[in-house]
């Protein structure tokens, strides 16, 4: 079934709805696959209210997740063999790789299909740090 939305039958760079390509930020899908179910009158004494659609769960793949994370310790004998000192560094996100959140998927939204995030961390960096130093005894 075609979408019957009129700017479904052109792309976005001719002025329409449909994905000139996908798996972009500003159009992970096409939305033009997507449309309202009908309505259906149950009764004649009460709203329409509208079907259920036909696509099925887990038709949608999001952006992939990639992240390497390193640690490197060094640790140092003191006078005696029971007493150290360990130095650590961690890095994590270390080629700090951008992780996109999932698209937008809430259907008649203006960002219907869009990724709208590239943090999926929330609030954190991107790449993070961390420096420590333990004393063993």
């Amino acid at each position: 079934m075609s979408n019957p939305d009129p700017a479904c039958h052109t792309t976005i760079s001719q002025g329409g709805l449909a994905a000139d390509v996908v798996y972009q930020p500003g159009s992970w899908f096409n939305v033009c696959a997507f449309a309202q179910p009908p309505l259906v009158q149950v009764d004649p004494f009460s709203p329409p209210i509208p079907l259920f659609g036909s696509a099925g769960r887990n038709i949608m793949v999001g952006p992939a997740f990639w992240d390497l994370d390193l640690a490197v310790t060094k640790t140092i004998p003191l006078r005696s063999e029971r007493q150290r000192i360990q130095f650590r560094g961690e890095f994590f996100n270390l080629a700090n790789h951008p992780n996109l959140d999932i698209p937008n998927h809430s259907f008649g939204s203006p960002t219907f299909g869009q990724v709208l995030s590239a943090n999926v961390y929330g609030n954190k960096p991107p790449r993070q740090i961390q420096l420590g130093l333990r004393y063993i005894f």
